[in-house]
Order: C-alpha cells, then sequence, then structure tokens
C-alpha cells in the first residue's frame, strides 16, 4: 500500500464522521503515524515514493500545528524526511553532479529534508527527555546517555538526528558554521550504533555511514579511503543483495580507485536484484496477510536508480 493511499483513506474516513474535525484529525493522524511508516518500509517504487510522500509528510506537519509535542508524529517526520532526503534528493544529486547543468535543485531539497529531519527528531528527543548534545554541550560522553540506551524508538530518532547531522556538514562542506554540529552529529551516531540496540534499519546502516564518511574525509582529518574501500566490501559479501551499500561503494570509493572491476560486480547484481524485487512486489499484492517491514526494499530501489545513472556516465567515472 502506497504511503499516500493511507492517509488520504483516513481523512475520507473522517470527513464521513459528523465530529469534531480538529480533534480527530490530530488524534487519528497520530494512530496511524506507525502504519504509514510501515507502509514506507514496504515501498519498492522509487517513483511511488519520490510523488507520493511529501503529500503524506504535509499532513503529518497539519496534524503537528494543531499537537506540537506528540511523539508518534514528531518520529514519524523525523524518518520520513530522512529517507525522503537520502532516498530521492541525494540519489538526484548525482545525476546534477554529473550533467553539465549548473543546476542545483536536488542538493538545494537534500539540505532542506535533513535539516527538517534533524529539527523533528530533536524535538522528539527533548519531549522523551533526552539531552540535546547542541554546540554548548559537545563535551558530552556517549556514556551520560546510557540511561536511554534500552529504547528503541529513542535509539532510531539519535540515528536519523546523526547522520541527516552528517549530511548537513558533508553539503556544505567549507562553511565553518556547519563543521560545528560534526561533534553532535558524532555523538549521536556513536550512541545509536555503539549499544546492545542498533537502530532499526538495515544491519549495514551504522558500517556504510562509517565508510562513507572515512571516504569522503581528508586523510589529515581521518579520512582512509583503504579503510573504507575494506567496509565496504565485507559489506557486499556479508550482504550481496543489498544494493544501496553498493552502490554507496561505487560512488564514494570505487570512483576514486578507478575499479572498473567491482563497478561489473555491482552492475550484475543490480540486473540479480532486479528480478528478486519483481519476486517481492509479486508477494506484497497477492499476499492476504502483512509483508514483513523491510526498509532494504525502497533503498534497493534508490540504489538501482543510482547505478543507472552511473553507469550512463560510466566511461568518466570508471
Amino acid at each position: 500500500m502506497r504511503v499516500e493511499i493511507i492517509f488520504l483513506s483516513v481523512i475520507l474516513l473522517f470527513l464521513s464522521a459528523c465530529v469534531s474535525m480538529t480533534s480527530l484529525t490530530v488524534k487519528g493522524t497520530a494512530s496511524i503515524a506507525p502504519l504509514a511508516e510501515i507502509s514506507l518500509r514496504q515501498e519498492s517504487s522509487f517513483e511511488a515514493f519520490r510523488s507520493g510522500a511529501p503529500g503524506g509528510l504535509q499532513l503529518l506537519e497539519a496534524s503537528l500545528s494543531a499537537d506540537p509535542k506528540n511523539k508518534s508524529l514528531l518520529s514519524a517526520l523525523a524518518k520520513g524526511y530522512q529517507a525522503y532526503a537520502v532516498v530521492v534528493a541525494e540519489t538526484g544529486m548525482i545525476s546534477e553532479s554529473l550533467s553539465e547543468s549548473s543546476e542545483q535543485h536536488s542538493r538545494e531539497l537534500a539540505l532542506d529534508y535533513h535539516t527538517r529531519a534533524v529539527a523533528r527528531a530533536k524535538m522528539f528527543l527533548q519531549e522523551s527527555g533526552m539531552p540535546w548534545p547542541d554546540v554548548t554541550n559537545t563535551g558530552m560522553e556517549v556514556s551520560s546517555l546510557s540511561s536511554f540506551s534500552g529504547d528503541q524508538t529513542l535509539i532510531d530518532i539519535a540515528f536519523v538526528a546523526g547522520s541527516s547531522l552528517k549530511s548537513l556538514v558533508a553539503l556544505q562542506k567549507g562553511k565553518p558554521a556547519a563543521l560545528t554540529y560534526l561533534p553532535v552529529a558524532t555523538l549521536l551516531s556513536e550512541f545509536s550504533c555503539s549499544g546492545r540496540l542498533r537502530p532499526s534499519y538495515p544491519a549495514w546502516a551504522c558500517q556504510a555511514m562509517n565508510g562513507v564518511e572515512l571516504a569522503e574525509k581528508p586523510v589529515m582529518v581521518g579520512g582512509d579511503i583503504g579503510k573504507a574501500a575494506q567496509i565496504f566490501a565485507d559489506l557486499s559479501k556479508n550482504a550481496p543483495l543489498e544494493l544501496f551499500p553498493q552502490a554507496l561503494a561505487a560512488q564514494h570509493v570505487l570512483t576514486k580507485k578507478r575499479s572498473a572491476d567491482n563497478w561489473k560486480r555491482i552492475k550484475d547484481n543490480a540486473q540479480i536484484l532486479k528480478s528478486k524485487q519483481f519476486e517481492r512486489q509479486a508477494k506484497v499484492a497477492s499476499s492476504q496477510s502483512a509483508v514483513e517491514p523491510d526498509f532494504s526494499a525502497l533503498l534497493n530501489a534508490a540504489a538501482l536508480r543510482r547505478i543507472e545513472i552511473m553507469t550512463a556516465h560510466e566511461k568518466d567515472l570508471f
């Protein structure tokens, strides 16, 4: 079921009731926010998500304006904004960077949606009683957050905030103001990725984030393209049909090392995944019971799009 269909169905249900629309819309939208997240995790169409998600996010924002401290809405918005930034905007950035056009629409969209993700994540964590490590108290240690390490939702939202902050720093290279948030991003990422509970995203999420960071950092501040290459090689070996980390490897490592052989292997894996993706779509369509949420489906769809873009420019890249 697509994201926008869930939200529109709820609106129609409320319109049919002769009761106060304001209170019911807020309560109803908040109650189905977790269902919307499941729908997002089951989506395997890049275009469906690209066109459908913004409308759902706008509806959640409208409901939040009537209930600004609603944690269910804040959580869904933080995850939704970050997902759109990563899946749609950052994928579009690859196309923009490889074209001769000076247009930077996708980059601006990524900045906007990562900023929104951080804002909603910050509100959620503060409403949950977790201190926000802003630029005035970045001396906080991960151990100081240990009392929150048993809450899965807090782990997830801290991961969203940390990874979106890192993306904002990367998108604004050369701006000193952006660098001030790197310690905050690092603390939140360490908190979410180093405990017993890990983010309820694909198991490779924390490693992939570390790999991209190592590949993109200058050597003088800890960058190491060799370590990054090893991280992505291990991920490819352990999860060969998880295509998103392979697309990240191609974008951030293989293009720097001009590794044509590894690039061909990734393209071959993409063809295998396409057939697997078709099988999964058929299963979702025919199943009478809920299909296990799988955020990898949406990320794999984005990976396929990224690989298609890079394939069109492979002579220049590899």
